[in-house]
């Protein structure tokens, strides 16, 4: 083939190639352009996705810090809670003391006032501070006559109240107490049954008096009506009852010392029997001697061997047995 052929060739094939050409810059165009916005894209979505990731983060965080901001105001209420707690248990821990303190000193307080109560009624039950007196009356029969006198009523008032109330006739009678052994005068007629601590109960035993004198009946008499008669005429009375008394006691130690000691013995042979009847004789007058006088020293003897023998007392109540 010539050269001429070949230009020929050459000339018909380069419109090919120059179209072939521009659609090779064409498609590089293209796809410059499609790498350009396909990296375009990824920045942008490289940047959204930061955008996002950015804006989670921070969501999460501003989470994280009320999180951590409500973790901390519960620590705190907690906190203050427990302390609240831990004050009131103080609080009621001292209330509790204050409470056990003062019961303790109102215990302290009532066991003392009910000491002084007790010391102050046994000194005044041992100081006899009694509103009444309970007697019980032994009669000379032996029956007995109870009532419920005042502390300020006086032995005389007693006496008066026994005059109107007895019942074994109107013999003669003095009063005599037991536990101690008291034997009561003219002088105590106008003491209080307190002042001769009969309060607040008390026994008193009539003892009888044989062929007493009109003297101290007198006397008597005069004493019982004390609050209405005058102070004269008690101590007129008085006076003779004193002194009839004192000539009473002469006598009787006069007949004590002329009267003989010597006293029957009883189961003789037939051949005492004259000395058996002096002897006999003579205690009969003694005897009667003895019934003529008042307050003799066998008279006491007897009569104090006989209330003994006849009256007995148990030592817990006012009765006799």
């Amino acid at each position: 083939m010539t050269s001429e052929d070949i230009m020929d060739k050459i000339n018909q094939v380069s419109p090919a190639i120059d179209a072939k050409k521009k659609l090779d810059d064409i498609r590089k165009k293209r796809l410059a352009q499609e790498e350009k916005q396909t990296r375009e894209r990824e920045i942008k979505r490289r940047e959204d996705g930061k955008l996002a990731q950015e804006s989670q983060q921070t969501l999460q965080d501003k989470q994280n810090r009320l999180h951590l901001e409500k973790i901390k105001q519960e620590r705190k209420a907690d906190e203050e809670y427990k302390k609240k707690v831990k004050e009131q248990i103080a609080k009621d821990r001292a209330d509790q003391v204050a409470a056990r303190k003062a019961e303790k000193q109102r215990f302290e307080e009532s066991k003392r006032q009910e000491q002084n109560a007790i010391r102050s009624t046994g000194s005044a039950s041992s100081e006899g501070y009694w509103d009444h007196s309970n007697l019980n009356i032994k009669q000379l029969d032996g029956c007995s006559l109870r009532h419920n006198f005042s502390s300020s009523n006086t032995l005389a008032n007693v006496t008066e109240w026994i005059d109107r109330m007895r019942t074994d006739g109107d013999m003669p009678y003095k009063l005599f107490a037991q536990f101690p052994n008291r034997n009561f005068d003219i002088g105590d007629e106008q003491r209080t049954l307190l002042e001769l601590k009969l309060c607040p109960s008390g026994t008193l035993i009539m003892k009888p008096i044989k062929n007493a004198s009109t003297a101290y009946a007198e006397a008597s008499s005069s004493s019982s009506t004390f609050g209405g008669g005058g102070w004269m005429n008690y101590l007129s009375s008085a006076t003779d009852a004193i002194y009839n008394s004192v000539s009473q006691v002469g006598t009787s130690v006069a007949n004590y010392l002329v009267t003989p000691t010597a006293a029957p013995e009883h189961g003789r042979r037939l051949g005492g029997n004259g000395t058996q009847q002096s002897s006999t004789h003579v205690n009969a007058s003694a005897s009667g001697s003895s019934n003529r006088n008042v307050n003799t020293f066998q008279d006491k003897k007897y009569d104090k061997s006989d209330a003994d023998e006849r009256q007995t007392y148990n030592g817990n109540s006012v009765n006799h047995e």
